[in-house]
């Protein structure tokens, strides 16, 4: 694997596959196989960004393509990070390549959401998700977690949904809002449903 840039040429070009989402899937695998953490880092985010991050990081979203068909972006969870449940309304594809990412799945149920199932990507391990998924992610260590993470479509343009982490009452996705969430709930030590796998 070379740099970024390279990483987003192969990736476009994986979308002409007959299934995108397995495509686009093996070169992630084949990504994060490619090169130790610290080298695949400097590899996708540049020398000076990656010796940034030598201490604790803080979350982060370090995008790498932003297109209608295609999403990419190298994600830091710093320890005790968790969101609210929300969908992608296409399929996505998570590799995490250090640390780890607890998924909770949810399905909808009399008008709200309830959890289904977890899913713990423990480094190194690739997850695909289908389009009509809803989850919700957290790190449970004390170690930063680092990913790649594609989506087939424009994904911080286009109208999806939120689900409030207490009420589980759907919302529209407002990305303002949905960082104030994930916040409120890193603040308070909010954990997902353990008994959801």
């Amino acid at each position: 694997m070379g740099d970024a840039a390279t990483l987003v040429e192969r990736a476009r070009a994986a979308l002409s596959a007959r299934d995108a989402a397995q495509a686009i899937h093996d070169l992630l695998r084949e990504t994060i196989a490619s090169a130790a953490p610290r080298e695949l880092r400097r590899r996708l985010l540049g020398t000076e960004a990656a010796e940034r991050m030598g201490g604790i990081p803080r979350f982060g979203q370090h995008v790498l393509v932003d297109s209608p068909e295609l999403t990419m972006f190298h994600a830091t969870l710093p320890p005790g990070f968790v969101n609210a449940p929300h969908d992608h309304r296409t399929w996505a594809v998570v590799a995490v390549y250090e640390g780890e990412e607890r998924n909770v799945f949810y399905r909808r149920r009399d008008g709200s959401i309830t959890p289904t199932s977890a899913l713990v990507a423990s480094a190194p391990c690739v997850v695909a998700m289908r389009e009509d998924a809803i989850h919700a992610i957290e790190n449970r260590l004390e170690t930063p977690s680092y990913a790649l993470h594609a989506y087939g479509n424009a994904h911080f343009h286009v109208a999806r949904s939120m689900w409030h982490p207490d009420t589980l009452v759907e919302h529209p996705r407002d990305d303002a809002l949905f960082g104030s969430w994930c916040r409120d709930m890193i603040a308070r030590g909010v954990r997902l449903p353990a008994d959801a796998g």
